[in-house]
């Protein structure tokens, strides 16, 4: 669960980041998650899906 913790807090430290470095520039920023130990976090499928279609979809 504290993993968890610190993977959000992380994630929005970088996004914070980002955005404070581009907004002179008003360029668009992307951020990628990466999951590295989907058993460990419960959003890791939820996240995957975002990313990829579900196997029964077709583009």
């Amino acid at each position: 669960m504290m993993r968890l913790f610190f993977f959000f807090a992380f994630a929005i430290f970088v996004l914070i980041g980002c955005q404070e470095e581009q907004s002179s520039e008003n360029a668009e920023v992307e951020v990628t998650f990466y999951v590295v130990n989907e058993d460990q976090i419960p959003l890791g499928d939820a996240a995957i899906s975002l990313v990829r279609p579900s196997k029964g979809e077709k583009e």
